[in-house]
């Protein structure tokens, strides 16, 4: 997925009326390049590398429904199947599905994830669906 991102991000760089908002905090996504990913403070550049926290998660949350907020936001783009934000969004929602492995191949896959449900979650309120 990072790749991709990366490579999409790249792309709508060279589009001159376009532009992105992507404000992580305490990314840890090996193919994310640093130029799409805000400054951080030292303490979080040391946590950056460190896998993410409930807390940085929630972080990320905050500030993700904070920016949906914006005006000048036109629509979203998530990277992960999280639906935290799925019943206040009131702009367009674009998904990206990569593959189908959770529906394809379930047994290998604890019963408790909700991988699969929360992607289906994400289909049905799409407005458009990019499928690599």
């Amino acid at each position: 997925m990072g790749e991709f991102l990366d490579i999409l991000l790249n792309g709508i760089d060279k589009v001159d009326d376009m532009s992105y908002k992507l404000d992580v905090y305490s990314n840890s996504n090996f193919y994310l390049s640093e130029k799409h990913v805000r400054t951080f403070n030292f303490i979080e550049k040391i946590k950056k590398y460190h896998r993410k926290s409930n807390k940085s998660i929630k972080k990320n949350q905050l500030v993700t429904l904070d920016s949906l907020e914006d005006s000048s936001i036109d629509l979203f783009h998530p990277t992960y199947y999280d639906p935290y934000f799925i019943h206040n969004l009131k702009k367009p929602l674009v998904v990206t599905i990569h593959d189908m492995i959770y529906e394809n191949y379930p047994d290998i896959f604890s019963p408790d994830s909700p991988i699969a449900y929360y992607k289906r979650l994400y289909i049905e309120k799409a407005n458009k669906i990019i499928a690599v």
